[in-house]
């Protein structure tokens, strides 16, 4: 068996492996007599059988068997003899298989780029501190009590903070346009939507919701609103829409009292306890916010440190992943497939940017991970599988039997804890710096 590499690309090879005639025909023998043996064919006890009336039963089957152990033979003395760190089987073409020429074998890899791990030891990195003001705990305090209002009807105009149900149909010189919004119809025609009255940074149109404070039930008004020149809807750009506006009803906000029923439904006796209790939880946000910058940092930093080609195909799979994930996203929010079409281009090049830098990271991770010989334990699996029965309200027992199933996506699970551990390693060299905390 021969090998001849030839290098296609810095990180692609085509490589070819040669079968003599006489290895082809003892593959072949040793897979007949395998056959011969455990075969069942009337009129003869099992290996008993000639051999033609085996090539006639089985044949197909005996080709397959070949097939297979010669690609296996190859791609060994592919990665034996051929020194390389093979990352992805691009193409295989199947040699002919007829035990009188050689048989050649062509594979085409993508391999490990070469480069110089970066120093990832003492990178200088920064995080605001975690601690919790007087201000952010009144502010958590408030927002809780905001969740557990009431809304009451009254008989008034509206104020800001309170709901308004309204409705509107948004025009154009006279016209409506909610058949040319109507992947975004909050932007169009409305027949009853509630709307926070006064809200500044409330998702829509803030005019309406700045219009709806002093209107009461059954007050119309006419507002405009001007879009942006590189807003959401294309059809929008650039445009002034006018509303045909109508308050529907008006209701009050009334936030609970902080007494000892409200402080019940929070599991604490006194003022005193939910402030300690909202403080702790603060803190860990903070905590954990902090630990993600140092992340992001520690990994931004990584991937500028060394510059290297990256394999095409394994860059092609993670860009097929990125846009099939951001599509599944924005169709769950109401996007239709004209819109992906529309921005194709800027789409894919957006996601193969990602991906580029992804794959990048990933195997400068791996590096790390190979120098610090991080392992991932079963505590680290048992972990994942927790916490991914939590995100999608599934039983661990459940999640196992399915990854039983599917070696390839336990493997790619692991890869992806080891290098999240490997990013961890370099945060714990690293010179970390604590910053004033943003206003």
């Amino acid at each position: 068996m021969d090998i001849e590499i030839k290098e296609v690309t810095e990180t692609r090879r085509e490589v070819l492996v040669t079968f003599a005639p006489e290895d082809i025909a003892k593959e072949e023998k040793t897979i007949l007599g395998e056959f011969t043996r455990h075969a069942k064919i009337p009129g003869f006890r099992p290996g008993k059988a000639p051999e033609h009336l085996l090539r006639k039963r089985y044949g197909k089957d005996i080709q397959e068997e070949l097939k297979r152990k010669v690609l296996q033979a190859g791609y060994q003395k592919m990665e034996k003899d051929g020194d390389l760190k093979i990352l992805n089987l691009v193409e295989v073409d199947d040699p002919k298989l007829d035990g009188e020429e050689p048989a050649v074998m062509k594979l085409v890899v993508d391999i490990k780029p070469s480069f110089t791990t970066p120093e990832y030891k003492g990178l200088a990195l920064e995080r605001e501190p975690a601690e919790v003001t007087e201000e952010e705990i009144d502010q958590a305090i408030e927002m809780t009590r905001a969740q557990r209002a009431e809304f009451n009807k009254v008989e008034r105009a509206a104020e800001k903070t309170d709901y308004v149900r309204c409705s509107y149909v948004g025009k154009i010189d006279g016209e409506e346009i909610a058949e040319q919004v109507s992947e975004r119809p909050m932007y169009g025609t409305q027949k009853s939507t509630w709307e926070e009255a006064g809200a500044e940074d409330a998702p829509g149109i803030s005019e309406i919701a700045a219009a709806l404070v002093g209107m009461k039930e059954g007050d119309t008004k006419t507002v405009e609103s001007t879009f942006a020149d590189d807003h959401e809807v294309e059809f929008l750009q650039d445009k002034t829409v006018s509303y045909d506006l109508e308050v529907l009803e008006v209701r009050e906000r009334k936030l609970p009292e902080m007494d000892e029923e409200f402080l019940k439904t929070l599991n604490v006796e006194t003022v005193e306890q939910l402030r300690e209790q909202t403080t702790e939880s603060l803190k860990g946000q903070k905590e954990q916010a902090g630990q993600n910058q140092l992340r992001q940092e520690a990994t931004k930093k990584l991937a500028d440190m060394v510059d290297f080609p990256v394999p095409e195909s394994i860059v092609a799979a993670e860009t097929n992943q990125i846009l099939s994930n951001y599509m599944s996203r924005q169709m769950q929010q109401g996007a239709s497939q004209e819109d992906f079409e529309k921005n194709r281009e800027a789409l894919f090049a957006s996601a193969s940017e990602e991906a580029n830098r992804k794959v990048k990271l990933d195997l400068i991770l791996d590096d790390i991970a190979d120098a610090e010989k991080v392992e991932v334990t079963e505590e680290d699996m048992s972990n994942f599988l927790y916490s991914y029965a939590m995100q999608t309200r599934r039983s661990p027992d459940e999640i196992v039997k399915e990854l039983q199933k599917d070696r390839a996506r336990v493997v790619d699970i692991q890869r992806n804890i080891r290098r999240s551990k490997a990013v961890g390693k370099v945060i714990e060299a690293a010179e970390i710096t604590e910053t004033a905390a943003k206003s």
